[in-house]
């Protein structure tokens, strides 16, 4: 069940946004990162076989997301590692900021960055992808997504070609084990 988000947790999110208008940067302050690229995503290397400073480049399609299977596993894996009854937040990318959003986003809170975002607030069971995206006609895209201890984040840019991962080096290397997450390095800030 979703309901609105915690005044913290939009403060929160806010912050890592920056000021309006900026990009959004990956997560900080975290152990580890991964980029569970999205299907047509490959690494770029330079041509002696060194990845840039700050590692590789991927490429792949633009506006992508995760194959349904990777949503599947990931959904499995978050719903394991939160406390069932933790509360969480999502934001949700809205692509169509003039239309009032359909329930339950109409308990959302707008912040506005680079692109429109919808918070909300849930326990991570009813947040992830598999419980969250069938809700929808017109799809409304797991973009954010962090327990409120602030343990891990999902961070999925709608114009890169591969979702962010952050959390315990423990985290991580549970999913690099997972072949169907294709989780590739990633340097953490």
């Amino acid at each position: 069940m979703a309901r609105p988000p915690s005044p913290s947790e939009v403060a929160w999110f806010a912050r890592w946004l920056g000021v309006p208008g900026s990009r959004a940067s990956l997560p900080t302050g975290f152990d580890a990162a991964v980029a569970l690229l999205h299907p047509g995503t490959r690494a770029v290397v330079t041509a002696n076989g060194d990845g840039p400073a700050s590692g590789p480049t991927y490429v792949g399609p633009l506006r992508g997301d995760l194959a349904p299977e990777q949503k599947r596993l990931l959904s499995r894996l978050l719903i394991a590692l939160a406390d069932p009854r933790a509360s969480a937040t999502l934001a949700s990318w809205d692509r169509t900021p003039h239309l009032h959003p359909q329930a339950p986003l109409d308990l959302a809170t707008r912040v506005e960055a680079d692109l429109d975002y919808l918070l909300v607030g849930g326990r991570v069971s009813s947040l992830v992808w598999t419980t969250w995206e069938p809700r929808f006609t017109d799809p409304q895209p797991v973009t954010a997504l962090w327990p409120e201890d602030h343990a891990w984040c999902v961070w999925t840019d709608p114009r890169r070609p591969f979702t962010v991962l952050a959390g315990s080096e423990e985290l991580c290397d549970r999913v690099r084990e997972a072949p169907v997450l294709a989780a590739a390095p990633l340097p953490t800030g």
